[in-house]
């Protein structure tokens, strides 16, 4: 059996979320969607030109910054991140996943607590990911 090692529960949530990437001085926006969030970070779907500006920055490890509102929840929420990896799904279709690390915006006890509350709500619609938790 395999052991599930993650800290925070991860919740397949769909909204818009905008990614802007500084590249030489400039800050560039591109329009991206969550797939996937947590306390600590989120998966994004997002297109090759996201990819390819993240690739262009000169260091290491690649930088940007989400902003976003949960649906139905208090934000907005501006993010600092580090991306740790991407996986190409098609020739221009990836999936990127970002780690928080500061907020300009919003703070992690209102992201903490509304993904709480959300938890709660996704357990009474689905009865069998209430009863895989436990």
């Amino acid at each position: 059996m395999v052991m599930n090692r993650r800290v925070h529960r991860r919740y397949p949530l769909t909204f818009p979320v905008d990614v802007t990437i500084g590249i030489d001085g400039q800050q560039r926006p591109f329009a991206t969607e969550c797939i996937e969030l947590s306390a600590e970070g989120m998966t994004l779907s997002c297109d090759a030109i996201v990819i390819d500006a993240l690739r262009l920055q000169a260091h290491y490890p690649r930088t940007c910054t989400l902003g976003f509102a949960l649906p139905d929840r208090p934000g907005p929420f501006k993010i600092a991140c580090h991306v740790v990896r991407h996986r190409r799904l098609s020739r221009s279709h990836f999936h990127l996943v970002a780690l928080f690390r500061h907020y300009r915006l919003g703070n992690p006890a209102s992201l903490t607590d509304a993904l709480a509350n959300l938890g709660h709500t996704l357990d009474r619609r689905d009865p069998i990911a209430r009863q895989a938790r436990g």
